[in-house]
């Protein structure tokens, strides 16, 4: 056992006790507040005896490598910069993929081929072979796009609502009995059209393109925003009294759907079930006739003799379309359809950059927008160049797209099966939530489940396919509005993921599935705290704690350098990044994420890649509520402990003694010797804000204290310690 005792190097106000009592277990650490106005008395941390997880440095705290704008990556990956990036001692890397969450198709070879190659078009399959190193790789527009907006850049538009009569949106062609197996009714697919408000709706003009739908259900949302619901919900989706259509034969139709006016709607939703399984004249691939083609879709009121007033808004852009959403969009584009905002490092490129340090990466195969043959090609590329990888993420974020558990997780079979006829053992995961720290929750099914997650482990056990389940991946940016209150974030962040990783598990992953956090950060949008010592406070402070929990991995975003950013309505500047870049992206700041990035992989942890033994630890104050700090003990290869403590108080410090203590005798005795403290806080940083223009007026890395014979140090506000020494 280890004890940690308050002494207060001030004296703390009349009645506030110091001394904690030894708690049983493998460790118990107590302190008090420093600052006798504002003392919070005793404070207890008590470690269990027996070691709960495990863990190995490299494998487990890794760093994570994104999409960038065009002509970024050559500006990044320098020698200059890729030095500075590794000495942040992260590990394993995972690859991001940028063009799934903004709706466009990945070549990620240049060299490939199209299923049209006379006329450059069609479904793209990227070589598994190059004749020179990739270096660059691009994403491709889709230009039977459903979706009004995406995740990426945002500079896409439906074709639902374009006012373009030879345009048209189609669904996935893999989610259609040809490819599934399964009847179509089994995986709807939908077309949604925000009006802006509710009003008024009685009729829908359809313009059908091919294959068109031969039944469908023209439904109305009844309830606030069928996009933001909650477990449990009692708001469903609604059929227009006269909404279903059957054996219907495509073209342009109008449907009555309420001949009595009295339905108000604001969402409107399409839901087709029975495709014509029809494709265009002169096609040749049974990929154009699987699922439906929608052109263009009117809703409003009409009278018999008179036009429809239309209450949809038709534009080539999303500021001037009414808002449309779609379960899935075909994959199928054109050689100039080439995406010239944005770009991703090559696998060469990122194989030789020596990022990899040797360890297998996770990376992603693209899902909602590609093929199983590209997947699987993908694959024997990355076996036949010697790129090690030690699991394979399908697809990112489709909770981000609305896309329905079911259907991704057919596609997710689809491309297990390709993917296993290279590499039999091959880790397969996902769905990399991008929502991991509350419950996915989906419409209601016919049984009235709504978990996402549920619905999915379901749906593969179902089909007997949980064995193709082997990590489950989701990212961890807790806090969406970045404006809000910093103290009260640090404060309830650590309960979330714990709930969030207990509701994982209830939700049906399998306790012997491992669990991968593939991005982490103080938020997913741009503020300051990210810049400043509440992110590195937060993002140490998840890591210590995600791995505590059992989870395998944590990669860490923001790991190429980058530049200041903001949200609007937060009134600072920042972004996830460990380095602040110039106008060149060349690293000329580290941000206190980097240094925290640093205590955690060559101090907390022993450098190398050999296990290490992690305790539970719960710290509660006198009074019983949890305490502002947190504790992290580790007990290293080299038969060292290693006790992160991270201190998420804005205004106190907290002065500690630490001990071991003999759980029989509960004799007491300092470490045995040298004992080194090494800490990073307001000392080591401070961050001056300017606007973009914002920099580091103090950036200097964590003191190291010779803590042999005293054992007694401090934790000031926002700080992260770690307590290095050997017991007796």
């Amino acid at each position: 056992m280890i004890t940690v005792r308050g002494k207060g190097p001030w004296r703390p106000s009349r009645g506030a006790r110091c001394v904690g009592a030894l708690a049983v277990g493998a460790v118990a650490l107590t302190a008090c507040s420093s600052h006798a106005a504002t003392s919070r008395g005793e404070i207890t941390v008590s470690v269990a005896p027996q070691p709960a997880a495990s863990f190995r440095p490299l494998d487990a705290l890794g760093g994570a490598i994104d999409g960038q704008d065009q002509g970024v990556v050559r500006q990044m990956y320098t020698p200059k910069n890729l030095d500075v990036m590794q000495s942040a001692g992260l590990g394993s890397l995972t690859y991001r993929l940028r063009t799934e969450l903004a709706d466009e198709a990945w070549h990620w070879n240049p060299e490939g081929t199209w299923s049209d190659p006379a006329r450059q078009r069609g479904y793209w399959t990227s070589s598994t072979t190059s004749s020179a190193p990739i270096d660059i790789t691009y994403g491709y527009r889709l230009p039977r796009r459903g979706n009004t907006n995406d995740q990426a850049n945002d500079d896409g538009y439906s074709r639902l609502d374009d006012g373009d009569p030879n345009s048209f949106w189609k669904s996935n062609p893999y989610l259609d009995q040809r490819y599934t197996g399964e009847d179509n009714a089994l995986h709807p697919q939908w077309v949604v059209i925000d009006l802006g408000k509710s009003q008024p709706v009685d009729a829908v003009q359809l313009s059908w393109g091919t294959p068109y739908a031969v039944d469908y259900q023209v439904q109305y949302w009844d309830g606030e925003d069928p996009f933001s619901i909650s477990t449990g919900t009692k708001e469903r989706w609604r059929t227009f009294p006269n909404g279903t259509v059957t054996n219907a034969t495509g073209g342009d139709a109008t449907v009555q759907v309420d001949p009595s006016g009295n339905t108000d709607a604001r969402f409107v939703r399409v839901l087709m079930t029975r495709s014509s399984e029809l494709a265009p004249p002169g096609s040749t691939d049974p990929r154009d006739g699987a699922g439906y083609a929608l052109r263009e879709v009117h809703i409003g009121t009409k009278d018999p003799e008179s036009p429809l007033v239309d209450l949809v808004h038709h534009g080539a852009t999303a500021s001037t379309q009414s808002p449309a959403y779609v379960s899935s969009t075909d994959p199928w584009h054109q050689a100039t359809d080439r995406d010239p905002r944005t770009e991703q490092p090559g696998f060469d490129r990122v194989k030789q950059s020596g990022l990899l340090k040797g360890v297998p990466a996770m990376v992603p195969v693209p899902v909602l927008f590609s093929t199983p043959e590209d997947a699987r090609a993908e694959l024997i590329y990355l076996q036949s160049h010697q790129f090690p990888v030690n699991r394979v993420e399908l697809g990112e974020e489709p909770d981000g797209q609305n896309v329905l558990p079911e259907d991704y997780a057919a596609l997710y079979i689809q491309w297990a099966n390709a993917l296993r006829t290279v590499e039999p053992g091959v880790q397969l995961g996902g769905p990399s939530f991008q929502t991991g720290f509350e419950e996915v929750v989906a419409w209601p099914d016919d049984a009235g489940e709504t978990s996402w997650l549920r619905r999915f482990v379901s749906y593969l056990t179902r089909h007997s396919a949980l064995g193709q389940f082997n990590f489950f991946s989701a990212e961890w940016y807790p806090f969406d509005d970045p404006c809000s209150p910093v103290a009260a974030n640090l404060a309830h962040e650590s309960q979330l993921l714990a709930s969030a990783y207990r509701q994982w598990h209830a939700d049906g992953v399998p306790a012997n599935v491992p669990t991968v956090v593939s991005e982490y950060g103080y938020s997913a949008q741009a503020a300051e705290p990210e810049v400043d010592l509440p992110g590195a406070v937060l993002n140490a402070d998840f890591a210590a704690q995600f791995l505590t929990l059992g989870g395998s991995a944590a990669y860490l975003y923001g790991y190429e350098p980058n530049v200041l950013d903001r949200y609007p309505g937060c009134s600072g500047w920042g972004n996830n990044m460990l380095f602040k870049a110039d106008d060149n992206y060349q690293v000329n700041d580290e941000m206190a994420t980097y240094w925290a990035a640093k205590l955690l992989t060559q101090n907390w942890a022993q450098p190398g890649n050999e296990p290490h033994a992690l305790y539970v630890a719960t710290v509660r104050g006198a009074d019983g509520h949890a305490a502002p700090v947190a504790a992290y003990p580790v007990h290293r290869p080299d038969g060292r402990w290693a006790i992160l403590v991270v201190n998420k108080d804005a205004h106190h410090t907290w002065r500690l003694d630490a001990r071991f203590v003999d759980q029989v005798s509960r004799a007491a005795g300092s470490f045995a010797g040298p004992v080194a403290l090494f800490q990073f806080g307001p000392e080591q940083y401070a961050w001056a804000p300017n606007g973009d223009h914002g920099q580091t007026s103090r950036s200097d890395p964590p003191t190291e204290i010779d803590l042999s014979g005293s054992q007694s140090f401090t934790v000031p506000p926002y700080s992260i310690s770690v307590l290095v020494g050997a017991r007796p």
